[in-house]
């Protein structure tokens, strides 16, 4: 997410609209007086202010500014009403960081004039652009521009009212297009207030694959111009859209086309709530059968990118969101009730995007085992545990080396299960007899709790008895005497011997807030008292009933 930086030199009203929806490291004014700096302070954002004046000549101005974008460490410099031209020195250090808004449709009407001089020249419509900045005056290249109509009843103060009110809509639309930082109090707003959003929650990924359908299935004069979203290039490519459907042979989406008379067949795989499995979309490639077409290509969806497959594209929320707001944009034709549904839900979407992916980026240093407020507000708290989860189960596998036995118990493996919202990470020796588990010792990870835990398979080992179990790993010194509330000299809430579900037992101490990092040092240190512990003599075979 870029680090942004405000200059303004009056009112503000645009960097409100822009401080209100994202996060902006500070505010610069070269007017002390400039409302703007008011407008900061009420909302929490710093405020620099110099003027010109103060300095000897433009160059050692410009330093001081750049003095605090570097300290500030500023990815973009958004100019809302800043009056003074770019000089040499910023550009020169901040080139191709720096965008500006303009009231008026590049290049007509450049200048400190664009709504007036519009209006005198008696146009049938104007507009708005941002622009990149560059040495000339509104001359950088155009990043995105709207038109706004003069209606015949306008007068120039209407007329100017909605050329500001289109920049309200243009510059947000911008900044979150070059990845500027959405607040999250805005992103919880818009999606509490967002009654597709709430819509959704009665299936977090059903109704997402719903929606998709639909908007590849919308026709607009002639062609369906969202299959794009998922298909890029596919009208330039000579492509011919025949259907989308849903849930076919357990297929999220089947986008059917056909490609110099060959049908084809694009396969998207929707996994928001859930993860991919490579398994799974590989069977769907190779057992892909459905006269007259062949399977083509797919894509998996989701926040972040957590596999990867040849003929697999990996698509974001973020990205979808981003096409389809480009494909609305550029397609007339859209009725006004569809365009209104249609935006608001790739709004959604990108909030929801930017929320989720700020709180694994916030915690990407710790162990996390339940979601943020917010996320629990929104319901999507589980949705967070899966993800994070999930990254913490990789980072295991990297850096924890796991031996293996030479025998029945085999390789373990960093695996990892949800359930009521929680997230367990096991790693476990199995003992197999005649392919049948028949025992496991490891280490579990669940909530708050790191656990010693073991168990045998009921009725084909003694060791089924919860206590006989708990006795020989206590003889062969893998589980403790319990009674000080500790365990391995940890801090333990266990309130007996031991913990027990269904047929396994543990012990366990909390491990609450720490670092992955400590987590991970935990489980290096337990690793070998587990392989000691079978090599000392658990062998749940030998106790078989």
């Amino acid at each position: 997410m870029k680090r942004i930086a405000v200059f303004a030199s009056g009112n503000g009203s645009n960097f409100q609209v822009i401080a209100e929806q994202f996060k902006v490291a500070f505010v610069f004014s070269d007017r002390r007086n400039a409302y703007v700096l008011e407008r900061a302070e009420k909302l929490g954002v710093p405020t620099f202010a110099f003027e010109l004046k103060e300095f000897s000549d433009k160059q050692t101005y410009e330093e001081a500014i750049i003095q605090l974008l570097d300290q500030h460490q500023i990815d973009l410099v958004v100019l809302a009403g800043y009056m003074k031209i770019v000089g040499p020195t910023l550009l020169a250090q901040y080139e191709g960081r720096i965008i500006n808004i303009h009231p008026a449709y590049l290049p007509e009407f450049p200048g400190a004039h664009g709504i007036e001089d519009a209006w005198n020249a008696g146009v049938a419509e104007s507009g708005v652009t941002v622009h990149w900045v560059d040495s000339g005056v509104d001359t950088g290249q155009i990043i995105k521009q709207v038109r706004v109509p003069r209606l015949a009843d306008d007068t120039l103060e209407t007329f100017e009212a909605r050329i500001h009110e289109a920049e309200y809509q243009l510059y947000p639309a911008v900044l979150e297009e070059l990845g500027a930082n959405r607040k999250r109090d805005f992103c919880v707003q818009q999606l509490k207030s967002s009654p597709l959003f709430a819509i959704s929650l009665g299936g977090k990924e059903i109704s997402h694959s719903n929606f998709w359908a639909w908007l590849i299935d919308l026709k607009v004069d002639g062609i369906n111009p969202f299959v794009e979203v998922f298909i890029p290039s596919f009208y330039s490519s000579g492509y011919i859209y025949e259907s989308c459907t849903r849930e076919e042979d357990h297929r999220d989406l089947s986008i059917y086309y056909q490609q110099k008379g060959q049908g084809k067949c694009h396969i998207v795989e929707n996994k928001l709530k859930s993860l991919p499995i490579g398994e799974q979309l590989l069977k769907y490639e190779q057992n892909f059968k459905k006269k007259n077409y062949e399977f083509s290509s797919g894509t998996i969806t989701g926040l972040t990118k957590v596999l990867e497959l040849q003929s697999w594209q990996f698509l974001s929320y973020k990205v979808i969101s981003e096409r389809i707001i480009n494909i609305l944009e550029h397609t007339k034709g859209i009725s006004s009730i569809n365009r209104e549904l249609i935006m608001l839900y790739a709004n959604d979407i990108s909030c929801l995007s930017d929320l989720l992916l700020e709180e694994i980026e916030s915690t990407k240093d710790r162990y996390v085992w339940k979601g943020s407020r917010y996320l629990e507000e929104l319901k999507f708290d589980d949705v967070f545990l899966k993800y994070v989860s999930n990254e913490i189960a990789r980072e295991i596998e990297r850096e924890v080396m796991i031996p293996a036995f030479q025998s029945e118990w085999g390789l373990p493996k960093v695996a990892i299960s949800f359930h009521n919202k929680k997230a367990t990470i096991d790693i476990k020796y199995h003992q197999q007899f005649d392919d049948q588990e028949v025992g496991f010792i490891g280490i579990q990870i669940e909530g708050k709790q790191f656990r010693l835990h073991s168990g045998a398979r009921i009725g084909e080992s003694s060791l089924g008895n919860k206590d006989n179990l708990f006795n020989k790993l206590l003889e062969l010194g893998y589980l403790e005497n319990y009674s000080n509330k500790e365990i391995r000299g940890r801090e333990s809430s266990l309130t007996k011997q031991y913990g027990k579900y269904g047929h396994d037992i543990y012990q366990y101490w909390n491990i609450g807030d720490m670092s992955r990092k400590e987590l991970i040092i935990c489980i290096k240190e337990e690793l070998p008292k587990v392989i000691n512990t079978i090599t000392k003599g658990l062998d749940f075979i030998k106790e078989k009933s």
